[in-house]
């Protein structure tokens, strides 16, 4: 068996956690800005979510906070 078969499945299985980290901070980021919490938003962010992520609804972090007003923590993700 060639080294690179060996290695593969490993590879995937890094893939698939990262993806599944990935996923979780993006849900935790619309979490955040829907709550209006800023800093959190802030840190998540710096954590590697995108303000492209979306929650399991389709909502991105910038339309929770819309949706809930909180103005300051729009800005912060639009900024």
């Amino acid at each position: 068996m060639p080294l690179d078969d060996e290695v593969c499945p490993s590879r995937r299985a890094v893939a698939n956690l990262k993806s599944t980290i990935k996923m979780a901070t993006g849900v935790e980021l619309v979490a955040a800005a829907g709550r209006g919490e800023r800093r959190e938003v802030a840190s998540l962010l710096r954590r590697g979510a995108s303000v492209e992520d979306r929650d399991e609804s389709g909502r991105t972090a910038l339309m929770a906070a819309a949706e809930e007003g909180h103005t300051d923590t729009v800005n912060a993700l639009a900024g």
